[in-house]
């Protein structure tokens, strides 16, 4: 390995390091992991055999699997929300 590919792996990780420690993967991970507490064994072991080796991911990579965890989050919490909604009542056909 040379030294330039030592440095960019070195920064890679550095950058990977940043990544997790970061607010947005923190709330990733307490999603994922109170997601895979609700299902049987068996599909918990599906969804996992999906999920991304991030010792191989780039840093950048790993970026963007979090960035879609939170869009997944979010537009579950978004149907939750509607499913809450009342019903709107029609009380009289104009």
């Amino acid at each position: 390995m040379s030294a330039s590919d030592l440095e960019f792996m070195l920064e890679d990780m550095e950058a990977k390091f940043q990544i997790l420690k970061s607010k947005e993967a923190q709330e990733a991970r307490a999603w994922m992991a109170q997601n895979l507490s609700v299902p049987s064994d068996k599909k918990r072991e599906e969804v996992l055999k999906t999920m991304p080796n991030l010792a191989t991911m780039r840093a950048a990579q790993l970026s963007r699997q979090i960035a879609r965890i939170q869009e997944k989050r979010a537009s579950l919490a978004e149907e939750q929300a509607a499913d809450r909604q009342p019903a709107k009542r029609i009380d009289s056909i104009g």
